[in-house]
């Protein structure tokens, strides 16, 4: 795995970063930080459903296989078919 040491803007993404952090009266490095945090976050949430639903799928999957009819149920209940 390897380690992100630094990261290199173009010119176009650091003069928005300027333009943000003029507008909201801060340091650039805080408008690279926070932005990040929230893009990265979002990407691991969006990961994280992704799989949590492929799991959930793959449940239900194995469950389709040990479907029981109605009147299946009711014999082994013990109960009476109408």
């Amino acid at each position: 795995m390897s380690h992100v040491t630094s990261i290199r803007f173009d010119d176009e993404l650091k003069n928005d970063i300027q333009f943000l952090a003029e507008r909201y009266n801060c340091k650039p490095h805080k408008i690279m930080v926070e932005n990040m945090k929230r893009a990265v976050k979002e990407e691991v949430e969006k990961i994280r459903f992704i799989e949590e639903a492929e799991q959930e799928y793959l449940k239900m999957k194995s469950l389709e296989n040990y479907g029981l009819t109605m009147d299946e149920v009711r014999s082994q209940l013990g109960l009476k078919n109408d």
